[in-house]
């Protein structure tokens, strides 16, 4: 039998990590560019809704 993992409630993360959501960062598209340390890495939405991270 497969166990699913348990979702997460908002409440259970540290009150101080920053929220932001994907549609602030997105805006109107389905990628952005997220710079860290020089380098450039590409958050995207699949077309399966999913979130997909490359450098």
């Amino acid at each position: 039998m497969i166990q699913q993992a348990e979702k997460k409630d908002v409440s259970d993360y540290k009150s101080d990590v920053p929220r932001i959501s994907l549609k602030q960062l997105l805006k109107e598209g389905r990628e952005c560019l997220i710079e860290h340390r020089g380098e450039d890495y590409n958050l995207r939405i699949t077309r399966n809704n999913k979130l997909i991270l490359t450098k």
